[in-house]
This record gives C-alpha cells, structure tokens and sequence, in this order.
C-alpha cells in the first residue's frame, strides 16, 4: 500500500483528518504522564517517526508557547514577588467600604482569635493595626487586599477582615460589622496568643496599647514569686548570692558555664537545623544577663568575641572571624520567594536560616552589651581594633538591609551602638569610609515606619555619631 501524499498536497479534509489522528498519536507518544523534559524538542527528534508523519507546523503546534517560555513567565511572576518583598509595607489601605471585604458567613471555620468591630471603616481597623505592628516591632512583609501577612522573630501570621451581619436587635436590616481575624501561619503558638491578643485590642481600642520595654532578646520566665505574688524575685537577685554564701556554687569557677558552652558547640557544629537553631538560642541566653547572671555571660561574651583564628578549641571552637561567615554572611540564606501567600514556597531551610542568622546577632549584641557594661577594667574588656573591623562591615550591611530585615538591623544597631562608645579610632574611621551616617539615617526611617525597636536604636546612634 502506498504511503499517503504529503501533507502539502493533501486535500483539506484529508489533512484535516490525518492531523487529528497524528496529533493524538504524538500526545499520547511524547507527552506521557509524569515526564518532565527540559527542551521540547528533544524526545521529539528522536523518535524514528514515519516520513509522512506530519510535522509540527502541519499539525497546528506552530504558535503554541513551549515549557521554557512558560518558565520564563514564571520566573518574571516570581521576580515582581521578590520586588515587593524587598520594599516592606508599612501601611495597609483598603480599597472600598465594609461591602467589598469577603463575608464571613462563607469562612469556616473562623479562628479564635478573633474580635468584631462596629460603626468604623475598614481602612481605620487597619490603620490601627499597623500602628500595634509598628510598636511591636513586627514587620509587615505582604499587604493583598483584605489580607496582611507580618512576621516578628519567632511566629508568622496572617491578619484578615471579613464583614459579618449584625445580629443586634438594634441592627438595621443589612447592617453589617467588620471582623478581625488572625491566623498563626508557623512559628511558636504561646507567642502568637499574646500577639494576637495584644494587636485585637488595639484594633478594637484605637489607642496604643503595644508597647516594647525589652531590648528583643530572649528572656527566661522569672523564677519565683513572694506569697503575695506583688514583687518578682528574678533568678540573679538572691538565689544565685545564696548558694556562693553556701559554698554549693562558685562562679568563680567556670566550669558550669565551659559545660554548656560546649554542648552548645556541639549543636552548632551539627547537620541538623533544628538542632543549631536550638543551639544559637541558648547561647543568646547565656549571653544575656537578665536570663543567666553576670558572671556567666561575661564568660560566655568573651569566648565569643575572641578572634585567634579558631579561640580556645577546648570550650568553644570558633573565633569571631568563623563565627561570622558560618552564621550570619555565609551565601544563600534567604530564599526571597518565600514570602509568599500560599506557603508553597516558603521553604523550612530559609526559615531555619533566617532564624539562626537572627540569633547570631542577638549573641553579638548581647556579648557587645555585657563587655561594655563591666564595672571594672578587671571585669570587662576594650573591643580591639582587629574585632571593631570585624564587624564593622557586617553590621553596617544589616543597616543597609534594614527594609528586608528590620529584626536583623535592630540586632546590628545595639552593636554599632557599642562599638560607638567603645572602639579604637580606626574603627570609627573605617566605618565612615562605608558609609556609616547614611546607613543610621535609611534605618531611622524604617524603624519610624516599622519597626519601634530599630527606631529607638538609631536614635541613639544618631546622638553618638554627632557627638563625635
């Protein structure tokens, strides 16, 4: 039997029919389930098809797009996501009244944490929102519509208004409520119900009811109460005092700190994330004096800022220089597509990363802090000029980042803050060659607008800086 004519000078109804026929051939051939080929063409062209098998331009394909451009599409959706995750919002604008929010009778179910608003407009609940953000220094990262996606240290939640009817007897017919309604996306749950509860009444208030008297490091529970439970007995007032009286403990003596310095060590040495995460969050407790005592975090401060290439390998294995590049400058630490509304590509290693990174701040503010703050030349210790240069660089690129990471700068500004007061000249020289007053002014005006804490700090940093 004679093979059919070429498709050129095949009739219309037969090329029609032939390119119905070859093009099922060719899906059912080429595009198998579950396959994933990078170039389209390729299979294609290596399949030993019959010479009047139509090509791809008699069958129609000619002007539909390839994967790659599709990619390409992707890729670009991907980038304006980074875009705007790279520019924090700081306000929260509502387009339309209470009748353009979702109804919250079609939502279900309706988280807990949760409060209705009667007789104000959308846009002032979220005013009022961003306000308690600003002054718990929690970053807004996404605004879409009825929907707020923020992040502090430790949780990251979304913030949504709903409409809902009022069921009142002295509601008009139709009348509707506005709900606000938040919801725990990851992080710890006992730090989401205090934000939550914190950011509810202020967007029901109206007034400022968030407010940050700590320095945002870590702190431990209080140890004890008096039976009255009116005053707080803090772990480092009486307790520790008592048992050096009864000889039980000497903090003389470092080997109860050296123990968990190592162990900590060990964490941070490991493979697993959790387990140098873990590891990082310890040891900013330790170096924080109101969660241990002094003695213990001085100890511990001081292992951390020592640079000789590697310190003291029996208590703690990194010297500054390595304990910088390992935790906080090494590359690929963010996955800047993470932010994004679904979750699925918020990656837990980017999470892990952010956290670590965050951290290992805290341990350098918190080592800063507590030499500085020695009462004695015996008790603390002159930052050197080879540590000053260190960080310097470090820290004032954390500045420079401030909009993307604002938990990151408020971190790096209590250190600039110390290395101010504390560090050789050279050090201060070297940091007005990167650009040091510009960096203190750019994360001024995102701590104004976001961020209570780094706000605060650069204030501070200002002063010192046009003192000197």
């Amino acid at each position: 039997m004679a093979p059919p004519t070429s498709p050129t000078t095949m009739s219309k109804d037969e090329r029609m029919n032939d390119e119905g026929v070859a093009g099922a051939v060719f899906r059912s051939v080429l595009l198998q389930p579950g396959q994933q080929q990078r170039d389209p063409m390729a299979r294609h062209n290596s399949l030993n098809l019959p010479t009047y098998f139509p090509n791809e331009n008699a069958m129609g394909y000619k002007n539909i797009p390839c994967p790659s451009s599709a990619k390409t599409r992707s890729s670009n959706a991907t980038t304006k996501t980074a875009k705007c995750v790279d520019e924090t919002a700081t306000s929260w604008v509502i387009m339309g009244d209470i009748h353009s929010l979702p109804n919250a009778a079609t939502i279900f179910p309706l988280e807990k944490t949760r409060v209705t608003l009667t007789g104000i407009s959308p846009n002032e609940v979220a005013k009022r929102i961003c306000d308690s953000l600003r002054d718990l220094s929690i970053q807004i990262i996404l605004t879409k519509k009825n929907k707020l996606l923020a992040e502090s240290i430790d949780i990251r939640f979304y913030i949504k208004l709903y409409r809902v009817e009022n069921t009142k007897l002295d509601g008009a017919s139709g009348d509707y409520q506005i709900m606000v309604e938040l919801q725990k996306r990851r992080g710890d749950s006992l730090s989401f119900k205090n934000v939550a509860r914190t950011i509810l009444k202020a967007a029901k208030n109206g007034n400022n009811v968030a407010s940050c008297k700590n320095n945002g490091t870590p702190r431990l529970p209080p140890l004890f109460y008096d039976e009255n439970k009116e005053t707080v007995v803090e772990a480092k007032h009486d307790f520790f005092t008592d048992l050096e009286k009864k000889g039980n403990l000497s903090f003389t003596d470092t080997t109860f700190s050296s123990c968990d310095i190592k162990y900590n060590a060990d964490l941070l040495m490991g493979e697993r994330m959790d387990g140098c995460l873990l590891g990082m969050q310890d040891l900013a407790l330790l170096t924080n004096a109101d969660s241990t005592n002094h003695a213990t975090a001085l100890f511990v401060a001081r292992l951390i800022l020592q640079n000789d290439n590697g310190g003291d390998k029996r208590d703690w294995p990194f010297g500054l220089d390595e304990f910088i590049q390992k935790f906080i400058t090494f590359d690929n630490l963010y996955n800047e597509n993470g932010n994004d509304w679904d979750g699925d590509n918020d990656n837990t290693e980017s999470w892990y990363h952010r956290k670590i990174r965050y951290y290992a701040l805290t341990v350098l503010s918190n080592s800063l802090n507590i030499v500085a703050d020695g009462s004695s030349e015996e008790e603390g210790c002159c930052i050197t000029t080879d540590v000053g240069m260190a960080l310097i660089p470090v820290l004032i690129r954390e500045l420079n980042d401030a909009k993307k990471r604002p938990h990151d700068a408020h971190q790096a500004m209590r250190c600039i803050n110390v290395l101010l007061g504390i560090s050789p000249p050279e050090v201060l020289t070297k940091a007005m060659e990167l650009g040091f007053p510009s960096s203190i002014q750019s994360s001024l005006d995102v701590g104004r607008c976001c961020h209570s804490l780094l706000a605060k700090e650069s204030e501070v940093a200002m002063t010192m800086e046009c003192a000197l």
